[in-house]
């Protein structure tokens, strides 16, 4: 259970860090 729910969050950390870096590159493109 500890395992699947740690799995989640790297899931959403990965999910925000990727939405953080595509706005970042969005930007440099300006």
């Amino acid at each position: 259970m500890l395992f699947y729910t740690n799995k989640k969050t790297t899931e959403k950390l990965v999910e925000t860090i990727n939405s953080i870096d595509e706005k970042i590159s969005l930007n440099k493109n300006d």
